[in-house]
C-alpha cells in the first residue's frame, strides 16, 4: 500500500510531496520483491542538494507464504524525514533512548525547569542498595565533574553542547533519580 506524504530533506530542509510505501506483502509479484532487493522502496533524491537516502517511516511487511509480519524503519542511509502522511497522524522517530528522554524533558518545560542537582552520596548508596545502578555506574556518578555540564549549556540558544559521554552520564543520573523517586511512592502492605 502506498500513501501520499510530505518529506523533508535532512541535509537542506527542502520539503516535497512524494508517494511512500506503508505496507507491503512479499511474494505476491516479482516487481515488489525486486524493489526490496534493489533498495528502491522509499528511496529518494533531493532535487536541491542531491542528498539521497531512505524516508524514515515504518513499513509493515507481511511474508505471504510464511504468514509472518515485521515492521522495519530504514536506518541506513536515512536521508528524509516524513513530515506528514495523508490520512495518518505524523509520528516522530527516535533511534536511541537519550534522544527520547531529552525530547520528554523539553516537552515538560525544558529550559524553563530547573535541573535537578547532581546525586548525593546517599542517593548513590540507595541506588546501589535497591539495584538501580551498578558499582561501576556509582563510580561514574561519583567522579563526574558536574560543573562541566553547566559550562556546556548555551542558555541563549537553548542548546547543550554535551559530548556523547556526558549525554550518557545525564541519562544515567536521570534514571537513578527517577527510579529512586518512584521507589519512594510504592507502599508495601504487610499481611
Amino acid at each position: 500500500m502506498k500513501k501520499k506524504a510530505i518529506l523533508e530533506c535532512q541535509e537542506c530542509g527542502r520539503r516535497f510531496s512524494a508517494t511512500i510505501w506503508t505496507k507491503i506483502t512479499t511474494r505476491t509479484g516479482r516487481e515488489v520483491d525486486d524493489k526490496i532487493f534493489n533498495d528502491e522502496i522509499n528511496y529518494f533524491e533531493c532535487d536541491r542538494c542531491e542528498n539521497e537516502g531512505f524516508a524514515c517511516y515504518p513499513i509493515k511487511i507481511t511474508d505471504r507464504e510464511a504468514g509472518e509480519t515485521v515492521t522495519i524503519i530504514p536506518e541506513t542511509y536515512a536521508g528524509f524525514s516524513v513530515v506528514e502522511v495523508k490520512g495518518k497522524v505524523p509520528s516522530r522517530v527516535f533511534y536511541d533512548f537519550f534522544d527520547l528522554q531529552w525530547h520528554i524533558y523539553l516537552s515538560r518545560g525544558g529550559y524553563n525547569t530547573v535541573f535537578d542537582p547532581p546525586p548525593e552520596e546517599t542517593d548513590i548508596r540507595e541506588g546501589l542498595d535497591k539495584g538501580i545502578i551498578t558499582e561501576k555506574e556509582a563510580d561514574i556518578l561519583r567522579s563526574t565533574d558536574w560543573d562541566s555540564f553547566f559550562d556546556n549549556m548555551d542558555e541563549e540558544n537553548k542548546k547543550v553542547n554535551w559530548t556523547d559521554e556526558q549525554g550518557a552520564i545525564c541519562a544515567l543520573c536521570m534514571k537513578l533519580m527517577a527510579e529512586l523517586e518512584q521507589s519512594k511512592k510504592v507502599v508495601e502492605f504487610k499481611k
